[in-house]
């Protein structure tokens, strides 16, 4: 599979995968509340990872905008990965 961009396996490994544009589409900012619809082949791909047991973690410049990024975050991992 082509991707925007590429998961990282990072040393340790864990897996990094960016959300806007990889797990998310992403066309402009619209704030933290806003998250993109599920990209449905890169939501596979970490599915199968962590059916595989490994450790996925999202890597997001979201969290730049301070802590309250991280709940629609969550949310939206949730609902697409619950």
């Amino acid at each position: 599979m082509i991707f925007k961009t590429e998961p990282v396996l990072v040393g340790n490994g864990w897996i990094a995968v960016d959300l806007a544009g990889t797990l998310s589409s992403y066309d402009y900012w619209r704030g933290i509340e806003h998250i993109g619809e599920p990209i449905l082949p890169m939501v596979s791909q970490v599915r199968q990872w962590l059916y595989e047991g490994k450790d996925v973690r999202i890597f997001t410049a979201r969290v730049s905008e301070g802590p309250q990024a991280i709940v629609p975050i969550q949310d939206w991992c949730l609902r697409v990965f619950n």
